[in-house]
């Protein structure tokens, strides 16, 4: 019995068993494959561009996230010149110290600062030195019935005069007939009157119902009308007057002397408004205790925002050489071939580079000799290019002038008139140097301001006596100045003169623009929604689209002709099969005649 012979039987992609080759001895599998692989040659190049795309799209990624953070450190740096900046040289810490107040009893133990006061510095908040008395602290007023035997009895079981409505701070109360002092309680409650009403039992037959005023201050204290026959009944008020007997405490301000000046008062324990930028929060009264509060900048997070700004930018100058440096790149494989990064020679990666050399190198114009670049207050490039922070160097710079190190890393601006003020700018805004590298003014020209507020026309140039005739250079709107042409263009200023001003001319105009405020507008628009690396990674992503398109074309035509091949293969196989039938045929046919004979 005959064996089929198996040594050329394949499967196909579809799962079906294959024999090639069962008459001629051919491996027409194989040669087909071969064929295939030959004819697929276009669609495993187009792979390969598809995978070193992908890569570019993995390494794109990094790099957003690299330049996210980076950003997120400069906008901490550059100043506060836009709505959504938080500006690290602006936080303050606030320092409390109690002693006794002059005047005070010789045997006074001042109580700790933080028992009486607490104190937080705010966002720009004036660094000095304050000093505050609290006098008097905010309490609320607070009174109460008279006593009620029950708190589960209907109201007017207990006394019928409890029934009817009164009024607490123009909310309307309704006790009807079937009510307790329980759902006389709920009832207040539920009024938007701004009392809170609890009840304090003394025993299982004296109880009473208090009211307490939600806010502080004597402004805030209850008052009732609309008849008071119900509230007198409670003993909450006598005659339609608060029952003065029942007053368990009066309403009462804050009362603070701030650096010798007495009489502030405020409702409220937390009080804002007194020192621009501070916020006190009033614990107790100590009328002989003196509270000194220091307001400092603080320098433990800028030192640590410029920490991070050394941090990324190590991070970016890393990647760049990593994308500069040839080495094997699959994990994988450590004998494959060495490569040099997905995005080496890309324009984004030259720019980025280009653009971190020549801010970080050069000096900033303007400033104050010893605090013009980065090395002159501790920064360095390392020999690997790499930023370094010589703490000592740092650490005397921001002492003896924390706004000089400032104005290295941030956007600062400076008029002559007190009345204008430099509020915003974009990322157009540039600025020229003499050659003593002094940042030279513009002038700004105002026509004046209408009886309405609005500035009536002006001009900004680099030079002075242009007189104030309206010209194209700036946008005006109400008292906001942007500037639309020029060195200056894109900054925006507030002039806060008065209503029928007449004309104001040459307002000196000077700015700088720090590392970080250089750095912020390149980054910020290299990774903004549409900016430079999203419009690569679409070009990118539509690339990878559109070469797999063509693999699925080529695979398709490869799937009919390698269909035709094992057709025409087949039709091979069956005429060999039909003439091998035939050879026997033949053979067994002389081989009966040879034995007849």
């Amino acid at each position: 019995m005959s064996s089929i012979n198996t040594q050329f039987q394949s499967t196909t992609d579809s799962g079906n068993l294959v024999f090639s080759g069962l008459t001629s001895g051919i491996d027409t599998q194989s040669i087909i494959n071969a064929l295939m692989t030959a004819r697929r040659a276009p669609a495993v190049q187009i792979e390969n561009k598809i995978a070193d795309n992908t890569t570019k799209l993995t390494d794109l990624g990094d790099l957003r996230t690299l330049a996210n953070s980076f950003t997120s450190t400069l906008d901490t740096l550059k100043g506060n010149n836009s709505l959504s900046t938080t500006d690290v040289f602006n936080s303050r810490l606030a320092f409390t110290a109690a002693a006794a107040a002059s005047g005070a009893p010789a045997d006074h133990t001042p109580s700790q600062a933080g028992e009486i006061v607490g104190v937080s510095a705010g966002s720009g908040a004036e660094t000095g030195q304050y000093r505050v008395i609290v006098n008097q602290r905010a309490q609320a007023h607070q009174i109460q019935s008279d006593v009620i035997t029950s708190t589960t009895t209907a109201l007017n079981d207990l006394d019928a005069n409890f029934v009817g409505t009164f009024t607490v701070n123009g909310e309307t109360v309704t006790i009807d007939s079937d009510d307790t002092l329980l759902d006389a309680r709920d009832k207040i409650n539920n009024t938007n009157s701004g009392v809170t009403a609890t009840i304090v039992s003394a025993s299982d037959t004296a109880h009473y119902l208090v009211l307490t005023s939600d806010d502080t201050g004597v402004d805030n204290e209850m008052t009732f009308g609309a008849g008071t026959s119900v509230s007198d009944t409670f003993g909450l008020t006598s005659g339609g007057a608060i029952n003065a007997g029942n007053v368990l405490r009066d309403g009462l301000n804050a009362q603070l002397t701030v650096n010798g000046i007495s009489g502030i008062e405020r409702a409220s324990n937390t009080i804002t408004d007194v020192i621009d930028g501070l916020t006190f929060s009033v614990f107790k009264a100590e009328a002989d205790t003196e509270i000194t509060i220091d307001v400092e900048n603080d320098l433990t997070s800028i030192t640590t925002a410029v920490s991070n700004f050394v941090d990324q930018y190590n991070a970016m100058r890393s990647f760049i050489t990593d994308q500069r440096t040839e080495r094997v790149r699959d994990a994988d494989n450590p004998n494959a071939d060495a490569e040099f990064g997905s995005l080496y020679g890309n324009t984004i990666l030259r720019q980025l580079e280009d653009r971190l050399n020549s801010v970080i190198s050069d000096e900033v114009a303007g400033l104050s000799d010893g605090f013009q670049s980065l090395s002159q207050i501790g920064i360095t490039v390392s020999n690997s290019f790499e930023l370094e922070i010589d703490a000592t160097t740092f650490n005397e710079k921001i002492l003896s002038d924390v706004d000089a190190v400032r104005k290295v890393f941030a956007f600062d601006a400076q008029t002559s008139d007190a009345r204008l003020s430099v509020i915003g700018r974009d990322g157009s805004t540039d600025y020229t140097v003499d050659g003593s590298n002094v940042v030279e003014p513009l002038y700004l020209n105002l026509a004046g301001i209408d009886a309405s507020g609005n500035i009536t026309g002006g001009n900004i140039s680099t030079s002075s006596g242009n007189g104030t005739a309206d010209d194209s250079s700036l946008s005006l709107s109400g008292k906001t100045i942007t500037v639309e042409t020029g060195l200056g263009d894109g900054l925006i200023m507030f002039f806060d003169g008065a209503d029928s001003l007449g004309a104001v001319a040459d307002i000196e105009v000077t700015y700088t623009r720090g590392v970080a405020d250089q750095l912020y507008d390149f980054f910020n628009d290299l990774t903004k929604l549409d900016g430079q690396i999203d419009e690569y990674e679409e070009t990118v992503t539509d690339q990878n689209t559109d070469y797999e398109e063509q693999v699925v074309r080529i695979d398709e035509r490869l799937a009919i002709v390698r269909a035709q091949l094992s057709q025409q293969f087949l039709a091979m196989e069956t005429a060999l099969s039909e003439l091998e039938n035939l050879r026997s045929t033949i053979e067994s046919f002389t081989a009966a005649q040879n034995a007849d004979n």
